[in-house]
């Protein structure tokens, strides 16, 4: 028999980056409002650099400190990206990495019921596996940016070599993805830097396509954050600016940064900064963004959009009615379809036993 809400033990277990643990905190937040007990795993400077957990929630939800082990070429009392160099973090996830023997103690000693994961985890399968605690991938990425980058079958070995020859077959949408607009892809000058980055080999000895791939194949479930300022277009900038109504002005510059501006432009939601073919700008070309995204007729029809756009993304309940759908899908295996009926930014997967 499935356990009630209030029965639960969830442990968090997200990638040592601020843009990916402050969404498995709302997660973990809203989860315990529900009555989930909640572990949230990370390391002892981000868990103090972390919010506070609110008062009324500490007897459902604890921080659990995993240490960070000392690896050459990590800037001493580095934790998360933000203390490092661009070119330093295959040196975090090397001692992230590490982190799997005492996470593997939690798990043996805690048993909590699931595990929800973020994709540098490559190793919880296993974990979670050998223990019998079931496993969600959480996906701090969009569902758009996942699809682009396609099923675990095109992230790694001959597959990729088929779908993702080089940084220039990022530039268009891939055959799986006809839907897509011919605008949602990468530059060229954003693909290459993005195509090493995700597929290209690195010092942890594992590529960011097969550390998902890993994941996506072996876990039960996997959830999607789906959910006027100039700002890179990562997926929680564009959340919280669209929480205000405001008109969206991109200059993206990494990772999934692109792809994001790209679909909010086609969403007519937002004007991206121009650039030429290597990436370079000029303080007039942030001005015309700026002037395009604030004077005239389009730029009405831009905040038009905003403003419907901020009754989801600013409404509080929605998004903790979104967390809580999420929280009795765990112990009941149940698609919700009140999540597409009232539009909410959440995808849920099964894998084909489960589905049966």
């Amino acid at each position: 028999m499935a356990k009630t809400a209030s029965k639960l033990h969830v442990a968090m277990l997200p990638w040592s980056a601020f843009g990916h643990m402050i969404p498995f905190y709302q997660l973990s937040i809203a989860l315990a409002k529900q009555g989930v007990r909640i572990s949230y795993m990370s390391t002892p400077r981000n868990i103090d650099r972390l919010p506070e957990i609110p008062c009324e929630l500490v007897p459902r939800m604890q921080y659990v400190s995993l240490p960070l082990a000392e690896v050459p070429g990590l800037p001493k009392g580095a934790e998360a990206t933000v203390d490092m160099e661009f070119d330093e973090i295959p040196y975090l996830k090397v001692a992230y990495d590490l982190l799997h023997k005492p996470f593997k103690d939690f798990v043996s000693s805690h048993s909590p019921d699931w595990v929800i994961s973020d994709f540098a985890a490559h190793w919880s399968p296993e974990i979670t596996r050998e223990h019998q605690v079931q496993l969600m991938f959480f996906s701090v990425y969009t569902a758009s940016t996942l699809v682009f980058l396609g099923p675990p079958q095109y992230l790694t070995g001959e597959g990729r070599e088929k779908a993702r020859p080089t940084p220039e077959s990022l530039t268009s949408p891939p055959v799986w993805a006809a839907i897509f607009p011919p605008s949602v892809a990468f530059r060229g000058y954003e693909a290459a830097k993005a195509y090493p980055g995700f597929y290209g080999n690195n010092t942890s000895g594992i590529t960011d396509s097969e550390r998902a791939a890993r994941l996506i194949r072996r876990c039960q479930a996997v959830g999607v954050r789906s959910c006027s300022s100039l700002f890179h277009s990562g997926w929680g900038s564009v959340i919280e600016t669209l929480q205000h109504g405001h008109n969206l002005i991109l200059l993206p510059f990494i990772v999934d940064q692109g792809l994001n501006a790209r679909v909010m432009v086609d969403k007519g939601l937002g004007i991206e900064v121009e650039r030429r073919e290597d990436g370079s700008y000029t303080r007039d070309d942030i001005a015309g963004a700026l002037r395009r995204a604030m004077l005239g007729h389009e730029a009405e029809e831009i905040r038009t959009r905003a403003r419907k756009a901020a009754r989801v993304f600013g409404d509080q309940k929605l998004q903790e009615e979104h967390y809580v759908t999420f929280g009795h899908m765990i112990p009941f295996y149940q698609i919700p379809i009140a999540v597409v009926k009232q539009g909410f930014g959440l995808s849920y997967v099964l894998t084909p036993k489960n589905i049966e």
